[in-house]
């Protein structure tokens, strides 16, 4: 008699530890799928033409295009930028709104960041909401 129940115990526990790893796969599909709709945004043919006349302010042109290949919108999408002088001091600090980014679409954008010297090299990050 013992042995019956030890077989049934079994036949019980075996199909719940299965039912539990397919849940547990399930619930990180589902994460997956919805990680594959957030925004993805990708910067396009970034250019930054510097122009330092020898009489008139300097600055550089910031131009190019921002790509969201998921599927929500990205809100509130920002550059933030950093430029540095020859010596790697940090002459301009700055952020510049670019607005929101619905899914599967890409926005163009121009833009100018004034300074005074010269300006050997930068930094930039995207960020988002």
């Amino acid at each position: 008699m013992s042995r019956e129940k030890v077989v049934s115990r079994k036949i019980v526990i075996i199909p719940g530890i299965v039912i539990i790893i397919l849940l547990i796969g399930l619930i990180g599909a589902i994460s997956t799928i919805e990680t594959l709709k957030a925004p993805q945004l990708h910067v396009v043919n970034l250019r930054w033409e510097r122009h330092e006349p020898r009489l008139g302010a300097h600055y550089l042109r910031v131009t190019g295009l921002i790509f969201n290949s998921g599927t929500y919108t990205a809100k509130n999408v920002r550059m933030h930028y950093w430029l540095y002088d020859s010596y790697g001091r940090l002459i301009v600090e700055g952020i510049r709104l670019l607005g929101d980014i619905p899914g599967k679409t890409y926005l163009d954008f121009a833009f100018d960041i004034y300074y005074e010297g010269h300006c050997e090299h930068y930094k930039y990050e995207i960020i988002y909401d």
